[in-house]
């Protein structure tokens, strides 16, 4: 049942585009999401590309859930490893739900994607298309 709700979830529009071009550009792109790595199938599927995958691990026994691996504890603690091992000029976290705070805090440039109310607290703008996006990290670069 997981694998074939993965498989039915849909990329939002503009996010191939943008990685595409992120990429092309040099930037290092990583998806850090509180979900699960049998969601990477997906993004792959869609064309996304990216330099890294972090994700929990759902753990199946002959085709049944059996429980979960929590590979991080917070998306902070994983911007902060991916900045000491990287050494980025800069690094930019695009989030929209609370469990994306710790990560937009650790950026240089937080940028919230259609944010909950209480992300905006923590973000250096606010936007609601990739193209917008795009946008403001061309002119980083």
């Amino acid at each position: 049942m997981f694998r074939e709700v993965a498989g039915q979830l849909r990329v939002r529009p503009g996010a191939v585009k943008l990685t595409k071009l992120l990429r092309a550009r040099g930037w290092r792109v990583f998806i850090v999401t509180g979900g699960f790595t049998i969601l990477e199938r997906c993004l792959r599927a869609a064309g996304l590309t990216y330099d890294g995958f972090i994700a929990h691990e759902l753990i199946f026994k002959d085709g049944v859930l059996e429980g979960c691996t929590l590979t991080y504890g917070d998306k902070g603690e994983v911007a902060r490893k991916l900045k000491e091992t990287l050494h980025p000029k800069v690094t930019v976290a695009v989030g929209d739900g609370c469990n994306d705070i710790p990560m937009l805090r650790e950026a240089d440039l937080a940028i919230g994607f259609r944010p909950k109310d209480i992300v905006r607290h923590y973000i250096d703008a606010e936007v609601r298309t990739f193209r917008q996006v795009w946008r403001i990290l061309h002119l980083l670069s």
